[in-house]
């Protein structure tokens, strides 16, 4: 289903593309910087291995970008949210053959290169000729520009604190901790709701699962990517057993209703952060 809604969205969209660049060469690096969300490749095959190759591997190259919150900076500082607090990574554009560089981004963006495509407005264009399984495919990655107010506190490092944990904490630091990430994802599932046609539970590093109309919490794991965030295994089951307990004191309550499950799955993490005593 996502693979067809892909192909549809891409689509469609190119039909428009021809429109998207910027008049004046010159203002590219400029009219890249900003704050964006990474939506969704779309995809140019050439052949039936092509097809084949690329079909076991779209979910995989999904899941890697997909719905990631990145910022061009100036002087060349590039930032991946989800890496806030390791060294930045830079970047660079040649306005001439627009070749776009990324270099040390975090994950997925460590070592990038591609070509502006198109730009305009709030909508950005990457092609990338990525190798998979011997071929050469051809990807153009849609990205949406952040502009909203209320979405660009996602980009802030004051609103990302919560990523870094420097030491041992009390039971009310903890609970802080596991408030601030509730709130900052309940942000991003709303901004997602707006801007996507799809979600993506990996982008999100809380212990959840995700039903229609409903979530539940995952038993504690030593390999959940929601312990990192915390300073030793204790302090991360602390955590988890406050989200338990938070889930606990709404369970005779009706689950909130939206108009997709995202802004739902939003809404009830507001919820949570709001059980949590400070």
């Amino acid at each position: 289903m996502i693979r067809l809604l892909f192909y549809f969205l891409g689509t469609g969209f190119l039909f428009s593309s021809c429109n998207l660049w910027q008049k004046e060469e010159t203002g590219f690096t400029d009219a890249i910087k900003g704050d964006w969300l990474i939506l969704y490749p779309d995809h140019d095959l050439d052949n039936d291995d092509q097809r084949k190759i690329y079909g076991a591997a779209q979910d995989s190259i999904v899941a890697l970008l997909g719905l990631k919150t990145i910022s061009f900076r100036d002087k060349g500082i590039f930032l991946q949210t989800d890496s806030m607090f390791k060294p930045h990574g830079k970047w660079s554009l040649n306005p001439e053959s627009r070749k776009l560089f990324i270099r040390n981004g975090g994950r997925g963006l460590d070592f990038f290169e591609g070509t502006l495509t198109g730009i305009k407005n709030d909508t950005m264009l990457i092609g990338e000729n990525m190798l998979i399984g011997g071929q050469k495919i051809k990807l153009t990655w849609f990205l949406k520009r952040i502009t909203n107010k209320k979405n660009l506190a996602l980009f802030n490092e004051d609103n990302n604190w919560w990523r870094k944990s420097a030491g041992a904490e009390t039971d009310d630091q903890i609970r802080k901790r596991v408030k601030a990430m509730l709130n900052y994802y309940s942000l991003y599932y709303e901004m997602v709701s707006k801007e996507s046609a799809y979600f993506s539970q990996s982008r999100v590093f809380l212990p959840f699962k995700y039903y229609q109309h409903g979530m539940g919490l995952r038993p504690f794991n030593d390999n959940n990517n929601f312990n990192a965030f915390f300073y030793t295994r204790q302090h991360a089951r602390q955590a988890h057993a406050i989200l338990s307990t938070a889930m606990n004191k709404l369970q005779d309550k009706s689950f909130p209703s939206g108009k997709d499950f995202v802004i739902e799955y939003s809404l009830f993490m507001q919820e949570l952060s709001k059980v949590i005593a400070d």
